[in-house]
């Protein structure tokens, strides 16, 4: 279960999600600042612009969608926890990554097909 801001609802919303997946994420990767309540270390981190989700509501229903924007930075940022994986894990991760911005669009980039 992860508990997400939904920035990109109207009132922007606390909402849970029960089993959480992550389906699929865009192309496109946005690079913005994260930090953790957890502990102190802060760093930014490539995060897919946009994912599809598949979950259940607290009705039980089972819910699939597409996130874009900061609240899909959140919905991966909180469903790696549930994985085990930190911010900190990321950013080593993506040391060994190359990413190139996309053409026209400010903070968008592509994963170099190299890596």
């Amino acid at each position: 279960m992860i508990l997400v801001q939904r920035f990109d609802k109207t009132g922007e919303p606390f909402e849970v999600f029960l089993n959480p997946k992550i389906v699929s994420g865009s192309k496109e990767w946005q690079r913005g600042p994260e930090g953790d309540l957890s502990f102190d270390e802060r760093g930014q981190v490539m995060r897919h612009f946009s994912v599809d989700v598949s979950y259940q509501n607290l009705k039980g229903e089972t819910i699939t969608e597409t996130i874009k924007g900061f609240t899909a930075v959140i919905f991966q940022h909180e469903r790696d926890h549930l994985d085990g994986i930190l911010l900190t894990d990321r950013i080593k991760e993506q040391k060994e990554m190359k990413f190139e911005p996309v053409p026209g669009e400010s903070n968008l980039y592509e994963l170099k097909s190299d890596n």
